[in-house]
Order: structure tokens, then sequence, then C-alpha cells
């Protein structure tokens, strides 16, 4: 089964415009921008951040004004959504805590306070399995003088290790694992009955301050249903927990939060925000619990929307099943990872020509491999394309890349055919609204990839 879709721009997300014959993407003209750097040519537009964070802060502190909740809201940024530096430290100017999940996020943390790029006042919430090293760097942390670093406990064993760590005093949380369609009892957190084991633990030593429950739904705020589900056992959870611990007075309701696309706009976030928040008031009042404090942990809808990535359409193939295939100039595999392994679709749009009579197309990337194509949630994407005539170039551009897809690639490394990673620029806007870039990275060289392999 193939998935068709347009590259129409009606109803798509406003950073998205066409103007004349090109598409501007955050005012700025793709196509002379391709033309200047050349492609392909990986992007990061840094003010989308800051907008984001803020459209969440504003949704939240709507939510708690009509619902009547007395808490305090706090926003997380999942860092191995996207661990670049500049990308990290807009995030924190724009007033966001930090989520780490392994231990060289610490050594981040650090190298930002080195620079004075990071308050120590900054809440610090420690997720993943924690190493005994992993706890060796979050207590360095509180040596250098962060008061709100939570550890969130993922296991039994895990406890041992912090008391080994921390002999004398820590706050901590506890993750409570979760249900899922797709992936069934997550591996991730603690069951009810460890969770009863670790109360006991916790209350017969009184050096460690319980003070957050977290429960993450792999499925996100997508399946409105299932995370509700989901939230009203964790409700039930924190009720059971803070009638033996009054230090408990944060609710970590996770991220999952979607990106802003077609399909899911800014009324849509508000008005499951407003359900989230309904439901955790109306559960307090009904069990005279005081309104807990809200912790969020966003990475893609922090940082999905930052990220592009532009190709040039360097050959057009004709098959016998009477296919039109356009071939890019980089992979797609190793450029949207997450495309070519889960079917994540990503919006793919032409950034010239586009006033030209449109074809359906197979867009395919310049590997050997069969599967370095534009999926859909299927199989092989067919998008609408200008035609190409003649010697005209096309380049298009592929939208929402700004989460985990450099991560998972493995950012500068080996990739697939040994093909390079693209020249990456870095766009911003001054206070006049002026777009200022700068390079963070050059395409990758063959000495450099060639060195990684020991030649």
């Amino acid at each position: 089964m193939e998935d068709k879709i347009t590259c129409t721009i009606g109803g798509i997300e406003q950073s998205v415009q066409p103007i004349g014959n090109h598409l501007q993407w955050h005012g700025i003209d793709l196509f002379k921008l391709s033309e200047k750097h050349g492609s392909p040519l990986k992007l990061s537009y840094l003010p989308i951040i800051k907008d984001r964070i803020q459209l969440a802060k504003n949704l939240f502190a709507k939510a708690f004004a009509e619902t009547d909740y007395s808490g305090s809201y706090e926003y997380c940024y999942c860092t191995k959504s996207n661990q670049l530096s500049f990308i990290v430290q807009e995030a924190l100017r724009s007033g966001a805590h930090l989520e780490t999940s392994s231990e060289y996020d610490i050594d981040i943390i650090i190298s930002l306070c080195s620079k004075a790029v990071i308050d120590t006042k900054t809440y610090l919430i420690h997720n993943g399995t924690k190493s005994v090293t992993y706890l060796k760097k979050i207590k360095r942390l509180q040596e250098l003088g962060f008061t709100n670093s939570i550890i969130v406990i993922d296991s039994i064993p895990e406890f041992a290790r912090i008391k080994g760590i921390f002999p004398n005093s820590q706050r901590i949380g506890l993750r409570k694992a979760t249900y899922d369609a797709s992936f069934g009892c997550s591996r991730l957190g603690l069951s009810e009955v460890d969770i009863r084991t670790l109360v006991s633990q916790i209350k017969r030593d009184n050096r460690y301050s319980l003070e957050m429950l977290h429960f993450f739904v792999d499925s996100g705020m997508g399946d409105v249903s299932n995370y509700l589900r989901e939230l009203d056992e964790s409700l039930e959870t924190y009720k059971y927990l803070q009638s033996h611990f009054s230090s408990l007075r944060f609710l970590n309701i996770g991220g999952g939060m979607p990106p802003l696309k077609q399909g899911f706009n800014q009324d849509d976030a508000g008005n499951f925000v407003f359900k989230i928040m309904n439901r955790i008031k109306e559960f307090c009042d009904a069990n005279g619990i005081n309104n807990p404090d809200i912790f969020t942990e966003f990475g893609s809808y922090t940082v999905a929307e930052s990220g592009a990535v532009i190709f040039e359409v360097i050959e057009v193939k004709q098959t016998e099943d009477g296919n039109t295939w356009y071939i890019l100039n980089n992979s797609l595999m190793t450029t949207i990872p997450d495309n070519y392994s889960i079917r994540t679709p990503f919006q793919v749009m032409a950034i010239n020509n586009i006033g030209h009579e449109k074809i359906q197309v197979k867009i395919g990337g310049i590997s050997c491999d069969q599967y370095d194509v534009l999926f859909g949630k299927e199989d092989h994407q067919i998008v609408l394309m200008p035609k190409i005539i003649g010697s005209n170039r096309l380049f298009v551009a592929i939208f929402n890349t700004g989460a985990y897809q450099d991560s998972l690639s493995g950012y500068g490394g080996i990739k697939h055919c040994l093909i390079q990673s693209p020249k990456h620029m870095v766009l911003n806007k001054d206070e006049k609204g002026k777009v200022n870039e700068y390079q963070f990275k050059a395409e990758q060289s063959s000495g450099e990839m060639l060195a990684i392999l020991g030649y």
C-alpha cells in the first residue's frame, strides 16, 4: 500500500509560505539560501524554540486560570531530543529547565556552568538508568552549587546505588511504569509493587526527600484516551504516595506533546492541556489533595520545528511500473532516520518552481540501498512535485527535522555508503527581526570520515 500526499501549501504550518515561485520558511527564502550555501544543507532556526516554550507556558497558565488551579508550572527541555550547544542554550535562554537521560548530559551541564550559561537554580530532572558514573556526576553538579537536582528512581537497585553515592541526603522522585498498546508494559519505571517496596525503604531512611512522581506515556499526548487513562492511574499513585510523604509536591506528567503541524494546531494543544489540568484539579478536589506543581518534559515539541534539510534533485528516473523517481543529492536514511526506521512522516516540499506543472513522484536518496527512500506510514510516499523540464533545477526541503534525527544518525560520524553529513547553518533573528546566520559545521570531508575509520 502506498501513501499519497501533495506539496500544496494550504492547511500547513504558518512557518511555511509561498512567495512568488519560491517557498519561504519563517520568512526566509529557502531557494536563495540554497543558492548561497549549496546543498545538501541542514538548517537550524532558533527563534521557534522560544516561541514554542512560551506557547506551552501560556497554554498551561490559561488552563490553570480556567480550572482555578493553585500549583505552579515548570517547563523542562529533554536534552536527548537535540544536544547541540546552540539548541540547549536557546532553550535555557527561553526559560526552560532541563531533563537529563545519561551521564554525558551531566558533562554538558558542567560545560554550560563553566561558561556561566546556566543558573544553578535551574531544575535538573535526572531520568534514565543511573549507573554509578552517572550518579557521581550528578553529585558533582551539587558540589558546583546546583540546588534543584532531582534524581528520578527507575528501579529498586537504583535506590541502593543512590544511597552508596549520596550517604547524607538527596532529593528524589519515582517514575511510574505505564502501559501502551504498541509497546505493552514499559520496561521504564516502577510497577505498583516496586513502588510500595520503595515506599517502605524510603520511610525507613529519612535522609531522602521524596518530592516527585513522574510518568511518561510512550505514545505521547497524541493518543488522548490512553494518556488520560495513565494520568488517572498516576493520580491514584500520587494520592497513595502523599499519604506517606508530606514532601511530595511535584507531579511530572512527562512529554509527548506533538510539534504543531497539519492535524495538530495551537487550539488542539490548548484543548488537551485543559483536559489534563481539569482532570488533575477534579481529582485533587475530590480527594482533598493540595494541587501539585506540574512539570512537563517536552523534547520534540520544543525543537522539531527548528530543523529542515534542503536537497537538490540530481536525477529523474522512470521505472517499468510507471513510477517517476526524483533522486536527491544525499541520503534520506541518514538525514531523517526516523522515516526509515519507524516510518515517521516528514513534510516535504519543493522550494522553487512552485508554480510549475505538478506530477506524482517518489523520492529516493543517493545511496545504493533500496530502503533509502521517502516512506509514508506503510510504504513509499507519493508526492506531488513540480515537473522538471529541460535543464531546470529543482530543490526540495524536508521540515520538522530538529528532534532526534542528528543523534540517531550519528552527527558527523560514519554514514551508510560513506555519504557525508551536510553543511549545517544556524539561523537567528536580531531584535529588529533581521535574519543572521553562521556556519556551525562544514560539509563532512572524506578526510574526516577516513580518519574515523582508521585510514
